[in-house]
C-alpha cells in the first residue's frame, strides 16, 4: 500500500493556512510531525493521512478540502 506524500507547498493548499500561521501551530506542537527523506533534515514531506486526521480533528483552524 502506497502512502502520499506531501511537500510544505501542499500541506499549506490542504489546510489553507498561512506559511507563518503553519509554523506557530508547528512549533506548539499541534501538528503531525514530518517525515525526514534522507539524512538532509531540510528534505521533509508530510503523510497525507497524517494532515487528514488534523483538518477533521481541527475543522475551524483548517478549511477542510474535499474531494470531488
Amino acid at each position: 500500500m502506497a502512502v502520499d506524500l506531501l511537500s510544505l507547498r501542499e500541506v499549506l493548499e490542504r489546510t489553507h493556512l498561512s506559511e507563518r500561521t503553519f509554523y506557530r501551530i508547528r512549533e506548539r506542537g499541534e501538528f503531525p510531525l514530518p517525515v525526514k527523506l534522507a539524512a538532509n533534515a531540510r528534505l521533509v514531506v508530510w503523510r497525507s493521512d497524517d494532515v487528514a486526521a488534523w483538518c477533521m480533528a481541527n475543522p475551524t483552524r483548517a478549511r477542510v478540502q474535499r474531494d470531488p
